[in-house]
């Protein structure tokens, strides 16, 4: 189900695919800048296409587990690590939601070159940064990428220093959540 920005709503099969080593994965690219959906599973229906910049988001599925949904939003992403500023990409892309607290928002996306990348975007971003792979293991070269990767946080920088393999290989999540902790107290 595609929500666009105009306020009207699109249902069908999702045409976008990535084919990551030997298995298919129905879910946006990195490189689409287009969402393609076909309203049945008949092989010459016509696909529609809506451009990621109209999308507000969008919900998806599979059919054999109707109440698995994932939610996908447009943003704006820049897919290298640490505190450098470069430029995102010039079209938004769709980046799977993953976690959302009050202030910090935690994604996962593919893209052809960098691989699948968890990304976050806190309310004060432009854009959607990378902060880890979602299967790497957790090293003290991690570590200091992180410490980079969060340097505008100071609040941050202990957290992360302490942050064990176990911990963070049991939710690459956790330093989001930590992040919003930490915004959501100096906001008050």
């Amino acid at each position: 189900m595609v929500y666009l920005k105009d306020g009207t709503t699109a249902e069908g099969y999702l045409q976008n695919y990535v084919k990551f080593m030997y298995s298919i994965y129905r879910l946006p690219s990195a490189s689409d800048s287009v969402i393609k959906l076909k309203p049945d599973a008949k092989l010459f229906t016509k696909s529609s296409k809506f451009k990621n910049c109209d999308i507000d988001s969008m919900a998806m599925w599979f059919d054999k587990y109707p109440d698995m949904k994932s939610k996908w939003e447009p943003q704006f992403v820049d897919f290298t690590f640490d505190d450098k500023i470069s430029e995102p990409d010039t079209n938004p892309i769709m980046v799977g939601l993953r976690c959302k607290g009050k202030h910090v928002k935690g994604y996962i996306s593919y893209h052809m070159l960098y691989g699948f990348k968890l990304l976050f975007k806190t309310d004060e971003m432009a854009y959607a940064k990378a902060f880890a792979k979602p299967e790497e293991k957790f090293s003290e070269k991690r570590r200091k990428t992180l410490l980079n990767t969060f340097s505008m946080y100071p609040e941050m920088e202990e957290y992360i220093k302490g942050l064990t393999k176990d911990e963070f290989k049991k939710d690459r999540f956790c330093i989001l959540k930590k992040l919003d902790e930490i915004l959501s107290a100096s906001s008050h």
